[in-house]
C-alpha cells in the first residue's frame, strides 16, 4: 500500500437520539502526486 495523507477538516457531527453511529469523510492525498 502507499503512503497516504489526509487534508485537515474542521467540523461538528452530531448523533442523535437513539442513534449509534455517524459518518465522516476525510479526502486522502497521495504525496507522490504532490510532486508531479
Amino acid at each position: 500500500m502507499q503512503e497516504v495523507y489526509y487534508t485537515s477538516k474542521t467540523g461538528t457531527i452530531t448523533i442523535a437520539a437513539n442513534t449509534a453511529t455517524a459518518t465522516i469523510s476525510i479526502p486522502l492525498l497521495n504525496r507522490h502526486l504532490q510532486k508531479l
